[in-house]
């Protein structure tokens, strides 16, 4: 898309240099026969092009291409066919409107896919080391086709309902089945079957991208001809990228399919899905996970734990090294429920040191989770101190009860944490990716293993459960924003029915493009430079809650911030919303008058080479 706007901009640049108010440049009034300045309105087309060839055509390009480039998740289980139609119907008026979010949306899925294949190859190439074999069997590899299965919510698990509060199905995120992988209990599934599923292939893809491309070179011959464009042209070209766009991110992902691969319920398989699903947000109860306090204790040296924790100094700052998947890492003061040390996060921006006081290891008479159920041979142990059930924020009135689903899930889950855990020793630098280690234990780390259905849109923060960066994707958003908005200023030139709709077209154009570069500059920043980053994220709405329950010196300011972010953030967020309805609106209503040039045909014999 920067390509098409840069070429589309650089040409009007020319041709603004002899352009009048009016937007058709005098010498070319008297050199160009083909242009006129007599507009028409409605034009009909019995022998050429008019008015309604001109608008189905784009309509139809437009919505073929959005509609056939979308790739869609699995649904959840029992998902009805209206339900279906509505949500693809949903997401072509994205595609419409907001093209950005549809090619933000399929980057993130191509980063995972990718992400998950590289980390499929290197858990192969380990084993295959470790195999103490001169000719070591091959391990099944997997496809990019098979990894934008798992990472659409392809495969999923059968289960005991009576263990997972009455799921019988659950699905696998692509960390999942990263999982499964590292711990070399990776599924099967047949690459054919997953292609026999589908209901796309190459060649259908392959005709789409042809009649996009159509409109792509028929605008471009246009210009060459110093014929002018309809400015719903210019709207579709946009679009008509953003379509291309998503079929390069999406050329392997498998197209509608409406039923996972299903894994058979196995006994084996039944503490790793519990500690699993332990670790996923599917657990959180008033937004906190079940593994949140459960301390992991190797099992060689396992001893009777004081109810009020690990022995420490109140002297000296305690320390948390959150692991990759871990939502805190986005706000640490919210997840442990204090306020950090005078040296706030250091060494790395994964690492929280805190100063830790007696009030934060009270626990409440009405304090229940799995204290009572600690005994001094289980291998996931409660941790008070670092427990968010036992901080004083939290309404101690509506915790819930223990449940029996609970207590099995516990007690399966301990074998497979200490499973990962010796897999984690074999291969050192994974340990902070799977723990969260801290000088008050060593816990699992919250991550995204398990669903009821793998989402279409899981928020631009995504990525950070694959080790990427959280605002990535806010990037990629802002570059898609910058170049839609930049070849719609490069048609500012072109003819409008009035100058108030000239000048609305230009400020929404310029709105959305400026705010698209200064946005990918600022999240680029925040990539670049740790301080930098953790600095805005004390100024959004990230730490909004903390900032309001503090009762720290400075929450008067922190809370004036967040109102100024929060209220400049929906403003701009609103006007960004009128700016780009507005492009679209204006490229169907300026057609009740355009120049009479736009219906002419271009002489394509002149693009050739003759003799």
């Amino acid at each position: 898309m920067a390509l098409a706007a840069s070429f589309f901009f650089q040409y009007y640049l020319n041709r603004a240099a002899a352009a009048p108010v009016d937007g058709i440049p005098v010498s070319e009034q008297s050199t160009s026969p083909s242009i006129s300045l007599d507009t028409v309105g409605w034009v009909g087309d019995p022998n050429g092009r008019g008015t309604f060839s001109l608008v189905s055509s784009c309509v139809i390009t437009l919505t073929l291409c959005v509609w056939s480039a979308l790739h869609l998740n699995v649904p959840p289980q029992g998902t009805s066919f209206r339900t279906a139609a509505f949500t693809r119907v949903k997401w072509v008026v994205f595609g419409l409107f907001a093209p950005e979010l549809l090619v933000a949306t399929a980057s993130a899925q191509y980063l995972t896919a990718r992400w998950l294949f590289n980390e499929l190859r290197k858990d192969a190439k380990h084993r295959q080391q470790m195999l103490d074999m001169a000719n070591p069997p091959l391990e099944p590899s997997w496809t990019m086709m098979q990894c934008f299965f798992a990472t659409m919510g392809g495969i999923a698990v059968q289960t005991r309902a009576s263990t997972f509060n009455g799921a019988p199905r659950i699905t696998l995120s692509a960390e999942g089945v990263r999982l499964l992988s590292f711990l070399g209990m990776l599924p099967h599934t047949d690459n054919e079957e997953i292609h026999d599923k589908s209901k796309g292939d190459w060649l259908a893809k392959s005709l789409v991208c042809f009649q996009a491309f159509y409109i792509i070179i028929q605008a471009i011959a246009r210009l060459a001809a110093h014929m002018p464009i309809s400015l719903l042209e210019v709207n579709t070209i946009g679009h008509v990228i953003c379509a291309l766009t998503l079929y390069l991110l999406w050329w392997n992902k498998p197209l509608e399919l409406d039923h996972p691969h299903i894994l058979p319920y196995e006994q084996a398989m039944e503490p790793i899905i519990s500690l699993m699903y332990m670790c996923s947000p599917i657990s959180e109860n008033m937004g906190v996970s079940e593994i949140r306090c459960m301390a992991y204790k190797d099992p060689a040296r396992l001893q009777t734990v004081d109810r009020k924790g690990s022995v420490y100094s109140s002297d000296l700052p305690q320390y948390t090294n959150f692991s990759v998947g871990s939502k805190a890492r986005v706000d640490p003061k919210a997840f442990i429920g204090m306020g950090p040390a005078k040296r706030g996060i250091a060494r790395s921006d994964t690492r929280f040191d805190y100063k830790m006081e007696e009030k934060h290891c009270d626990v409440s008479p009405e304090h229940r989770c799995f204290m009572e159920l600690q005994t001094p041979d289980t291998i996931l142990q409660h941790g008070p101190k670092y427990c968010r059930w036992a901080q004083s924020d939290i309404d101690h009135k509506r915790q819930p009860r223990v449940t029996s689903f609970e207590i099995e899930r516990w007690r399966l889950a301990g074998p497979a944490a200490h499973q990962l855990w010796e897999a984690c020793q074999e291969r050192e630098s994974y340990i902070n990716y799977y723990f969260t280690t801290s000088s008050l234990g060593t816990f699992l780390g919250e991550t995204y293993y398990l669903d009821h259905y793998i989402k279409n849109f899981a928020g631009l923060s995504y990525l950070g459960h694959v080790n990427v960066h959280r605002d990535h994707l806010k990037s990629i958003l802002a570059f898609t924003a910058f170049a839609y908005g930049s070849l719609h200023i490069a048609a500012w030139r072109e003819h409008f029915p009035t100058k108030f709709e000239r000048t609305a077209w230009l400020v929404s154009a310029i709105f959305i493009s400026c705010t698209g570069v200064l946005s990918f500059v600022l999240f680029l920043a925040k990539q670049k430079s740790a301080a930098f980053d953790r600095w805005i994220n004390t100024m959004t709405t990230d730490s909004w809650e903390f900032y309001k329950r503090s009762h720290m010196a400075q929450t008067n300011t922190a809370y004036f911030w967040q109102v100024v972010t929060s209220i400049g953030g929906g403003l701009i967020l609103m006007a960004f919303g009128f700016a780009r309805v507005y492009l679209v609106v204006e490229a169907f209503v300026s057609l009740r008058s355009v120049p009479s040039g736009v219906y002419d045909e271009p002489n394509w014999t002149g693009f050739f080479p003759h003799f």
